[in-house]
């Protein structure tokens, strides 16, 4: 009786195929997906900060001298954005979220934008102003990968 363990190289090649095959939907899948739930967080974080910015106001009547304060949401993402506070004014203030590249490096010519001006960098805003200053949104219509998360905010 000769009686053999084990499996078939056909066998093996079939279950090798299903797992790439799996794997080539299961993969990009999970990305969007995490792309996703950071694009939230980044929302959710920009609108923390902007509490944030709130409070200074009702204590010191300005925006301006404020900082960006140390929280859990920009701890958690600072791998994958960067936060940052603009245009400061008594009445005015401009939260941005950016998405950090992984890309390498590209050495920036003269025909090439800065990657601060780059289209498609900020991802969201949140402004305050002042209703008779206040301005249209920059960006409408549909969200894509590279349009802000939310459009300029008028409160």
């Amino acid at each position: 009786m000769n009686t053999q363990k084990g499996f078939t190289l056909m066998e093996l090649m079939i279950t090798v195929v299903i797992v790439a095959i799996l794997a080539a939907i299961a993969i990009p899948n999970y990305q969007s997906h995490m792309i996703r739930t950071r694009r939230a967080t980044a929302a959710t974080c920009l609108l923390e900060l902007s509490q944030a910015l709130e409070r200074s106001h009702a204590i010191n009547m300005t925006y301006t001298g404020f900082t960006l304060p140390v929280t859990q949401c920009s701890t958690d993402l600072s791998g994958h954005y960067s936060f940052s506070v603009a245009n400061l004014t008594a009445q005015t203030y401009t939260l941005s979220a950016a998405p950090r590249t992984r890309r390498p490096a590209t050495i920036a010519s003269a025909e090439q934008p800065s990657p601060s001006t780059r289209p498609g960098r900020r991802v969201s805003r949140v402004s305050r102003m002042m209703p008779a200053l206040a301005k249209k949104p920059e960006h409408a219509g549909g969200k894509s990968a590279h349009e802000p998360i939310l459009p300029t905010r008028r409160l």
